[in-house]
């Protein structure tokens, strides 16, 4: 008897994992060219992404990070009205300076970041930094080692009757 009601509350399960969508699996991009060393590196899995035009990305700034396969944690600051930025290098040293926009309009170039020159995009409140230095525009799909925002912005209100509000949110 207990081997049948196991196997009726198993069953769903399995349905459930047989429909599962192989594509997802199979589209995620888990290396990025390290530019400085030459070799490959084990970053986030990135699921691809399509990106946003930096003209109607509106205000993107804030600190974007990402955790690496070796335990590092690294962080991008950015400030969209004057195009800076700022972070902290390996050898400890804040580097800041202006990003370049490129000609295509979805990205944007860092001179010296980590000791090379480094390739971003912005896509869905995130920033992918690019494998290449490779025109892009929305018919594109950009994958690399995905930069998540600290504290993303409130985006919207909550609906009615939810009971979920922001902390810094006052009722007026």
């Amino acid at each position: 008897m207990q081997k049948l009601l196991v196997i009726a509350a198993l069953s769903p399960l399995a349905l459930l994992a047989a429909c599962a969508d192989d594509d997802a699996a199979e589209s995620v991009d888990t290396e990025m060219a390290d530019g400085a060393a030459g070799s490959a590196e084990v970053a986030e899995p990135v699921a691809p992404a399509t990106p946003t035009p930096m003209a109607d990305a509106g205000d993107y700034s804030g600190t974007y990070s990402v955790q690496r396969a070796d335990g590092t944690r690294t962080s991008l600051t950015l400030n969209s009205e004057n195009d800076s930025y700022s972070y902290t290098g390996s050898d400890g040293v804040e580097r800041t300076g202006t990003v370049n926009r490129l000609d295509d309009g979805y990205r944007f170039s860092i001179d010296d970041y980590e000791g090379s020159i480094a390739y971003f995009a912005l896509s869905n409140g995130s920033l992918i930094r690019l494998p290449d230095d490779v025109a892009i525009d929305n018919t594109v799909t950009v994958t690399g080692e995905r930069y998540s925002r600290d504290n993303p912005p409130f985006s919207r209100e909550p609906e009615l009757g939810s009971p979920v509000v922001p902390d810094d949110m006052t009722n007026q």
